[in-house]
């Protein structure tokens, strides 16, 4: 026997809502997953019942049968706190700096593996050589670093990217997360290149990577 049609479109928002909660997925991907499947076909079709089962009951079969591989997990803002310094109600207020965050159930969740924004003080990134200092810098302290962040074109900063990657000074890591230099780590080389003053770093830098100045110099003026 079928529930009234209100009734079961309010229920379908509280199972999407638990897939979510419990699954630390976007609402959108917990919509996906209910509609995509097998237990949505039963709910629907009024088969066995199903749709008299409790709403948590219903979001762990649905979990269970879905490839969770395909959707971005998030984590709650207690995990996070576990790969940062940064206190918890400096995340809650600057969360629309961090890519990304959901709120679920009054909560926080951030996307796995992301990291709280680099800081550049100064705001200025005048030439290649501060561009690659800042993006060593937010790397070796854990931070968040894009283009945007360093008001550099994304072509430049994908040429920084494979330039480190050249001489190993990051590496990937496991991180599904796309987001910046989320996906990668800085090497024990990359640690070894950072000094206490801006200027040394630089100089070492330039040692290291002194070929690649002209290329990308002509890209940040492109």
């Amino acid at each position: 026997m079928n529930a009234e049609p209100l009734i079961m479109q309010m229920k379908y928002a509280d199972i999407v809502e638990e897939i979510a909660w419990q699954a630390g997925i976007s609402y959108d991907d917990a919509m996906k997953a209910f509609y995509d499947s097998g237990t949505f076909l039963l709910i629907h079709n009024g088969i066995s019942d199903m749709h008299c089962r409790s709403v948590g009951y219903l979001a762990e079969d649905i979990i269970a049968e879905t490839d969770r591989s395909q959707f971005e997990r998030y984590i709650l803002i207690e995990e996070f706190l576990k790969t940062t310094d940064i206190k918890k109600n400096t995340i809650e207020k600057n969360h629309r700096s961090i890519k990304k965050v959901l709120k679920i159930r009054n909560q926080y969740m951030i996307l796995e593996g992301a990291r709280y924004p680099y800081r550049i003080k100064s705001m200025h990134v005048k030439n290649a050589e501060d561009a690659r200092y800042y993006t060593l810098k937010a790397m070796n302290e854990f931070r968040y670093i894009d283009n945007e962040i360093l008001g550099i074109s994304q072509c430049s900063f994908d040429f920084i990217v494979e330039e480190f990657l050249a001489k190993g000074l990051i590496k990937k890591n496991k991180s599904n997360n796309a987001y910046g230099l989320n996906g990668y780590d800085i090497t024990g080389e990359g640690m070894a290149v950072i000094c206490e003053k801006k200027h040394q770093t630089i100089k070492k830098m330039a040692a290291i990577l002194g070929t690649y100045s002209g290329a990308f110099a002509g890209q940040m003026q492109s």
